[in-house]
């Protein structure tokens, strides 16, 4: 008889675990904090990460039948720190078992493998960053290798400028109309998140992007991914880790929760 709840989190290699995931009652969620720019601020995001899923677990206790969305808000209001300067940030995936079936909610690139009754199976993600960033990613990528080749020069003041600005320029998306959202500082952000209701839902599994943005290749078609992740959380969070290891030489946090419909 499988476990209504299981659980996985893993960290990655190059920092600390940024990733974390809770529950109260039928809600369950995961969040994964946002690598800082400037590594010396990476173990402020491990620390807010933890905070505002205290604050989630606070906001469900205080009303669970607040919407997704409402409770998300009320979490970061209630972590968010002061002053206006630099923030961390995460995103989130939320999940909420109710009698007339499941409430979802992504907030970027977290996501959400739903299983409906009928064995269909599907993802849910918000790809309003890959929209957004597209070209400055791909901007990036030539300052990178040439900062890579001006390191190797003694010659790379003008190509590390170059790097920051772009940097700078991906900053300057999040957060704001026509670009994308995160929980952060602002707890509005919570309401430009995508919600579903899914009646026939009989299973969910809440990710961390360095889980989402692998299971097609490592483990083919959502359906495959389910029964995966399903059978064998533990062993298939470590087999995804190795490979994408191995294929990258380094990978994200890894965290996802499986929960099947009560009842």
């Amino acid at each position: 008889m499988p476990r209504p709840r299981e659980a996985a989190c893993v960290e990655g290699s190059g920092h600390e675990l940024q990733d974390t995931w809770g529950e109260r009652g039928a809600t369950l969620w995961v969040i994964d904090g946002a690598t800082a720019t400037d590594p010396a601020n990476n173990p402020a995001v491990a620390a807010w990460v933890g905070t505002l899923s205290r604050a989630l677990a606070l906001a469900v206790e205080a009303d669970p039948e607040h919407t997704l969305a409402a409770t998300l808000e009320l979490a970061i209001a209630r972590s968010r720190e002061p002053g206006t300067g630099w923030h961390p940030s995460a995103t989130v995936a939320m999940a909420r078992w109710h009698a007339n079936g499941l409430s979802t909610l992504v907030l970027c690139d977290a996501g959400l493998l739903i299983r409906q009754a009928s064995g269909v199976c599907a993802v849910t993600q918000d790809t309003r960053l890959d929209d957004v960033l597209a070209a400055p990613r791909a901007a990036l990528a030539a300052p990178r290798a040439a900062l890579a080749e001006a390191r190797a020069s003694h010659d790379e003041a003008r190509t590390a400028r170059a790097f920051a600005s772009l940097v700078r320029e991906v900053d300057d998306l999040r957060n704001r109309e026509g670009g994308f959202w995160v929980a952060a500082r602002d707890p509005d952000a919570a309401h430009h998140a995508l919600t579903a209701e899914h009646p026939d839902a009989a299973g969910v599994i809440a990710m961390s992007d360095g889980v989402c943005n692998e299971i097609g290749r490592v483990f083919g078609g959502p359906v495959a991914a389910w029964d995966a992740l399903s059978a064998g959380l533990a062993a298939s969070v470590a087999r995804l880790r190795g490979e994408v290891l191995a294929r990258d030489g380094g990978v994200d946090d890894l965290t996802a929760v499986v929960s099947r419909r009560p009842g």
